[in-house]
């Protein structure tokens, strides 16, 4: 088995999962993923902010023989249908989505959760509730604790998304730029490698452009993705969660230049029962490319007391 896995050769979400349309507590409507039988134990893949499900997609194929898998849009973006534009969009409510479609679907015994980037503080959060949850992994996750170091992504994204949240002048002018860089990338010399998209906002993967770069499609995209962002960069993890994360699998890669490994350094020097692991050659998109992570992250997830340390 190769060690990356070819992002392209993946298979579509609509030929893994099973989705249904769940209305939620406050009235919103979103869609949910399941994949597997549903009397295995159930495991709730927590995605980033804005990303589509196909983030997902590797994970649920480990876990799909061995644990009834099951996902969900985030509200607002890629929720579109169902959820307003102003809808309240704090990890608290990401939260209570993650219940209210858990009820929906039935599930009733203890879930095992998996959070990736920002989804990793709605499965940090989720995981306060010890009674409902017997195993958590936080997967590159955003923590603000401590004086962490950031990257140039992450000071960008703090200082521009609340303007692009406020301003939709700022959000077509940022639209059109990357629109503009793309099809400048599109078009270089077959002869010299694809460069990545950037801009002030980010610099994308050119194998993944086509996944990360959804929120910057339209405007009204942007705006709801940065009404997401603005409102994660006012959380920090409750006293419950930090008990929670005293049990957590803590993994981050040395190469993600997305969010600082410091920040999952920082919360397991802050809860030292946890498990931190460093992948040395991961970046912030392990969960969909290395084998490695996918297989040990679903190992902690279906059977916590053998996941190494």
């Amino acid at each position: 088995m190769p060690d990356l896995i070819a992002v392209n050769d993946l298979p579509s979400p609509s030929s893994l999962f099973f989705s249904y349309r769940i209305p939620v507590s406050d009235g919103a409507t979103l869609t949910a993923y399941t994949a597997g039988d549903d009397h295995l134990q159930t495991v709730f893949l927590v995605n980033a902010y804005g990303m589509p499900v196909e983030f997902m997609v590797p994970l649920a194929m480990e876990l799909r023989d061995r644990a009834r898998v099951v996902t969900w849009d985030c509200r607002l973006l890629p929720s579109l249908d169902g959820v307003a534009a102003d809808a309240e969009c704090g990890v608290a409510r990401h939260v209570d989505d993650l219940w209210d479609i858990a009820a929906a679907l039935n599930v009733n015994s203890p879930i095992a959760i998996a959070g990736w980037c920002t989804g990793a503080s709605i499965a940090l959060e989720a995981a306060s509730d010890a009674a409902r949850v017997k195993a958590l992994v936080l997967m590159n996750g955003a923590f603000y604790l401590g004086k962490r170091r950031k990257t140039g992504f992450e000071r960008t994204m703090e200082m521009v998304m609340p303007l692009v949240a406020e301003d939709a002048n700022y959000a077509a002018m940022l639209v059109e730029s990357m629109r503009m860089l793309d099809s400048r990338a599109a078009s270089d010399s077959p002869d010299q490698p694809r460069r990545p998209s950037s801009s002030v906002i980010t610099a994308l993967d050119p194998e993944l452009a086509g996944l990360t770069g959804r929120p910057y499609a339209c405007v009204d995209r942007l705006q709801r993705y940065a009404r997401l962002l603005e409102a994660f960069l006012s959380y920090r993890p409750s006293a419950r969660a930090m008990e929670a994360a005293g049990s957590a699998f803590i993994v981050t890669g040395a190469l993600d230049g997305t969010i600082h490994p410091s920040s999952s350094l920082i919360l397991h020097e802050q809860c030292p029962t946890s498990t931190l692991w460093t992948h040395e050659t991961g970046d912030h998109y392990m969960l969909i490319r290395n084998h490695d992570v996918i297989q040990r992250v679903a190992a902690h997830l279906l059977a916590p007391s053998i996941a190494q340390s």
